[in-house]
């Protein structure tokens, strides 16, 4: 994937080209949406996920610019949460 099309507020036709994209949007519903081929085993891939009620989002970065309190790199590097109540390891920041 090279580019996204899209609307702007005026209505107007906009392409957003870029090296990553990101979407929260289930992977089979990206899928079926995509205008251009799909390669059929990827359908037939996306078409056989299960979804359960959160998104999980996953990014890598070269250098992470946030640290701890302190200066340090930051120590809890990864958050999951759940809109019922906290799971996992959260970030003492959002308590």
């Amino acid at each position: 994937m090279l580019s996204v099309e899209g609307v702007n507020d005026a209505g107007e036709r906009v392409t957003y080209s870029g090296d990553y994209f990101l979407s929260t949007m289930p992977v089979r519903d990206l899928v079926r949406a995509i205008s251009a081929p799909v390669p059929a085993e990827v359908t037939e891939v996306s078409n056989g996920l299960m979804y359960r009620d959160f998104i999980t989002v996953g990014l890598l970065a070269r250098k992470l610019t946030v640290t701890e309190k302190d200066g340090s790199p930051l120590k809890d590097n990864w958050i999951l949460y759940s809109g019922a109540g906290r799971i996992g390891r959260p970030s003492p920041d959002l308590q």
